[in-house]
C-alpha cells in the first residue's frame, strides 16, 4: 500500500510536470497564432524590421515572438501541424484538470493516495480535452451559419475545466445533446 502511494504520487508529479511544460508552451503558441490571425485582419501599414518586411507592426511583433518561442523551446513548437498542436494542448490541459481533481479529492480525504482512481482522473481529463476539442468545432457549426471557431485560448481553458469537473461536464453535455436531438426530432415530426 505504501509503494502504491509513492508510485501514484510520482506518476501524478510526472504528469503535472510534463503537462505544465507542454501546456504552457502550447498555450503561448496558440495565443501567438491568434495574434497573427488578428494582425492579418488589421489594415496594411507596412513595416520593415531587420530587413524583413511585414504587413503591419502587430504581425511583425507576433512573428518575432513566435520565432523567439521556437529558438527557446525547439523546432517542435513550430513544426507540429496546427491541428496536432491544438489537439495536444487540449488533451494536456484536460489531463491537468484531471490531476487537479485528484489532488482536490486527496485534500478533502475523499480519495486515498494508494487508490488507483487517483490516476483515472487525469486519464478521464485527457478524454475530456478531446471532447472539448470536438465540441469547439461542432458547437459553432450547430448554432451559426458561418463556420467560426471558438478562440483557441478559450478551448484550452474549457479543456482544463472539463478535466476538473469531468463528471458534471459529461452529465451536462449528455443532457444538452439529448435536448438538441429531441428538439430536432420534434421539428421533423411537426413537418
Amino acid at each position: 500500500m505504501y509503494l502504491k502511494s509513492i508510485l501514484n504520487i510520482i506518476v501524478l508529479l510526472i504528469i503535472t510536470g510534463l503537462g505544465l511544460y507542454i501546456g504552457t508552451i502550447g498555450f503561448i503558441r496558440e495565443d501567438l497564432k491568434e495574434s497573427i490571425v488578428k494582425a492579418d485582419q488589421l489594415p496594411v501599414d507596412s513595416v520593415c524590421i531587420e530587413g524583413t518586411k511585414y504587413i503591419n507592426l502587430e504581425k511583425a511583433e507576433a512573428i518575432l515572438e513566435f520565432a523567439e518561442l521556437r529558438s527557446k523551446y525547439g523546432d517542435w513548437v513550430t513544426d507540429f501541424p496546427e491541428l496536432a498542436m491544438l489537439f495536444i494542448t487540449a488533451i494536456i490541459f484536460g489531463g491537468l484538470g484531471g490531476v487537479t481533481r485528484s489532488v482536490h479529492l486527496l485534500a478533502k480525504k475523499q480519495l486515498q493516495s494508494y487508490d488507483f482512481n487517483l490516476l483515472i482522473n487525469p486519464f478521464l481529463g485527457v478524454l475530456m480535452g478531446l471532447l472539448t476539442l470536438g465540441l469547439s468545432y461542432l458547437i459553432p457549426t450547430i448554432f451559426s451559419s458561418d463556420s467560426t471557431e471558438i478562440r483557441r485560448t478559450t478551448l484550452i481553458c474549457f479543456a482544463l475545466f472539463a478535466g476538473l469537473f469531468s463528471d458534471q461536464f459529461i452529465q451536462s453535455t449528455e443532457r444538452r445533446f439529448l435536448n438538441l436531438i429531441n428538439k430536432t426530432n420534434e421539428q421533423k415530426d411537426n413537418n
